[in-house]
């Protein structure tokens, strides 16, 4: 995108420190964050495309907030962790302590199947509790991302025949 292609709104951020992935709130919203992608769009939180005007910047110039985009992950996942909730599935700090149980008996006991008791879950939960396996088999920088995908691969791939076999009776 050439430097004239570039939003105003973006061009307003950039005098205040903030640039394309980065993100920021408005001081008076501090609950709505928005983080600016590398397509120089906004989204927010659910990652959703929010409209914001040149406008809406102008006239709130002076309490724009640049926030770290660990903070911006953390009200994400805080954010995801309530429609979990609402919806009735575990938030992330149950399924965390969920996963060492589960990746003991899925490693060392695999025969016994008592890894098979989390299938019970829906798609998206199991897939929520294998990332947070992963993070425990291959911490950073221990091993491929190769070895990664296809270990996670096998795992979603055993914990979908369970949970169809158990659907099945």
């Amino acid at each position: 995108m050439a430097q004239k292609d570039k939003p105003p709104q973006l061009t307003m951020l950039e005098a205040k420190g903030i640039f394309a992935r980065d993100c920021f709130r408005f001081q008076d919203q501090p609950e709505v964050y928005y983080c600016i992608t590398r397509n120089k769009r906004f989204v927010g939180l659910n990652g959703e495309e929010m409209p914001l005007s040149e406008d809406d910047i102008w006239e709130r110039y002076d309490i724009i907030e640049k926030i770290s985009r660990a903070a911006f992950a953390q009200a994400q996942s805080e954010y995801r962790d309530r429609l979990w909730q609402a919806r009735g599935q575990p938030n992330t700090l149950e399924l965390a302590s969920l996963a060492p149980a589960f990746l003991d008996a899925y490693c060392n006991h695999y025969e016994d199947r008592k890894w098979q008791a989390v299938c019970r879950y829906e798609e998206e939960t199991l897939r929520r509790l294998l990332d947070l396996s992963m993070e425990t088999l291959f911490p950073h920088e221990a091993g491929t991302y190769r070895d990664r995908q296809r270990t996670y691969q096998q795992m979603y791939r055993d914990l979908v025949l369970a949970k169809a076999a158990q659907a099945a009776g």
